[in-house]
């Protein structure tokens, strides 16, 4: 992946950049910010949360390294998982990681309900 803009989005997180690297996150869920920055934090990303912006030190990571901090076990696999329109929020870390960035594309856009 070359930036961290399309790392972020791509699985999920729905945050716009506003200069390179830094990131406003309003439109974020609480939930899915303090996951963000755990799964930063685990990685060893150097980073700085100020709400609502982040703003990432760190050289961006592979895809590769990037899943695998973001991968944890049974992860997507919950039951009961559902969304009431325009009351939920999906929560990254509840959806499959390979599917979390287009369920949060279908949602914001309407396609969902």
């Amino acid at each position: 992946m070359k930036n961290w803009s399309a790392l972020l989005i791509r699985h999920g997180f729905q945050v716009k950049e506003i200069e390179e690297n830094v990131f406003h996150c309003s439109s974020e869920t609480k939930e899915n910010v303090e996951f963000l920055k755990k799964t930063l934090s685990y990685g060893n990303v150097q980073f700085q949360y100020h709400t609502p912006l982040l703003k990432i030190e760190s050289e961006v990571l592979n895809e590769e390294e990037w899943i695998a901090l973001l991968n944890f076990e049974f992860r997507g696999r919950g039951e009961d998982l559902y969304f009431r329109p325009g009351i939920d929020e999906p929560k990254v870390f509840e959806l499959d990681i390979y599917i979390s960035g287009i369920v949060r594309e279908l949602k914001s856009a309407g396609s969902l309900y």
